[in-house]
């Protein structure tokens, strides 16, 4: 069982066209995107997790006042899936926000 939710990301946004490496680990990501807080968010930033001594990453899809929906991969028991996912921004396992240029 092979964690892919990073790989589904790199996927993304190579489909949407971004010449980006591929990134196999969720924490990839806070070091080639800009950093950003929640006031700042928007649709299509990444939303970067600590998740069972691991990472994990999803992209925001729609912002709301207490909180976002992110688009995530490998959700769930196996197998896992790709799910929109309910979240809000008091979640102490937010390890922070990303605006990929």
């Amino acid at each position: 069982n092979l964690p892919w939710c990073a790989g589904f990301i790199s996927y993304c946004l190579k489909k949407a066209g971004y010449n980006l490496p591929y990134f196999l680990k969720a924490k990839s990501y806070l070091k080639i995107g800009r950093r950003i807080d929640r006031h700042n968010l928007r649709i299509g930033d990444l939303v970067i997790f600590s998740r069972k001594g691991c990472s994990h990453i999803g992209i925001i899809e729609r912002i709301v006042n207490n909180g976002f929906t992110s688009i995530e991969g490998n959700v769930g028991e196996y197998p896992a899936k790709v799910k929109r996912v309910n979240r809000v921004f008091k979640d102490k396992n937010i390890l922070g926000f990303v605006r990929i240029k």
